[in-house]
């Protein structure tokens, strides 16, 4: 999947679509059609053609209900509901997807899993990536305990949520 989309990206073409999700799948199929039968195939095709469709609504979505923030503290407001709504929003549609494959392949459903991922992806959107990224910049200069700091209780939020 990854190759494809980076093959049309390189052709100034859209990288996440529904065609080359299909051009992906038709080419691993192609190589190992045995693959088809396996949960990794379908749950993680089922997973990106979820979010694809996520991404393509919620930005029809975002240009029908423009928000122009104006002061520096309303922009920070609004990147963080954002990056709530997409955390959650990819979350519950891709675990709700991948839902339908893991129920036949394991022979259970986990259905709090998809509410749970949609809490906690928002918090490791937000309190645990950007201060990973930060205390690896800042490790060179003896800077990273806050960073690692605010890691640090975003991680324990996001067991909190899991437990």
């Amino acid at each position: 999947m990854t190759h494809t989309m980076f093959l049309s990206i390189l052709r100034a073409r859209p990288g996440r679509s529904l065609r080359n999700l299909a051009s992906s799948a038709i080419i691993v199929l192609l190589l190992t059609p045995e693959e088809s039968l396996g949960a990794s195939f379908q749950m993680s095709y089922l997973a990106v053609m979820a979010i694809i469709a996520f991404h393509g609504a919620y930005r029809n979505w975002r240009k029908n209900h423009p928000h122009h923030a104006t002061t520096w503290g309303a922009r920070i407001i609004s990147h963080v509901k954002e990056a709530v709504i997409r955390g959650a929003g990819i979350s519950i549609v891709s675990g709700a997807a991948t839902g339908i494959a893991a129920g036949y392949q394991f022979g259970r459903l986990s259905p709090y899993t998809v509410f749970a991922n949609g809490f906690a992806l928002p918090v490791a959107e937000v309190a645990v990536l950007p201060p990973a990224v930060v205390a690896v910049a800042a490790m060179p200069f003896g800077l990273e305990y806050v960073p690692l700091k605010v890691m640090q209780f975003g991680l324990w939020f996001t067991m909190l949520i899991s437990d």
